[in-house]
């Protein structure tokens, strides 16, 4: 097993993951106003995935689950999961970008 090329995809993986969700979560933002209960959830989602950024974030997100999968294959699932959490630190850089524009 070659474990710095684990933890290296890994932490590729957090960014990835981070990213998706600042991506999607932008598109969230701006999506049209809805009214409530489930219609209102069913024009929300709609929305989404007519959206290119939200598609956007949604492809960025399965890059993740790829680069997580070969470091799963390159390492032990105790190493690569062990720098999952390192998600937050890159989440939270990402919002602070996103909080500057």
């Amino acid at each position: 097993m070659d474990h710095a090329a684990a933890v290296s995809l890994a932490i590729g993986a957090c960014v990835l993951f981070s990213l998706s969700a600042a991506v999607q979560q932008r598109a969230s933002a701006l999506a049209p106003g809805r009214s409530g209960g489930m219609a209102g959830v069913e024009q929300l989602m709609l929305a989404l995935v007519r959206n290119p950024l939200w598609v956007t974030g949604a492809v960025i997100n399965a890059i993740g689950f790829g680069v997580q999968a070969v470091a799963l294959h390159l390492g032990s699932v105790s190493v690569v999961q062990s720098v999952m959490p390192t998600q937050l630190l890159f989440a939270l850089v990402f919002a602070s970008i996103a909080a500057r524009h």
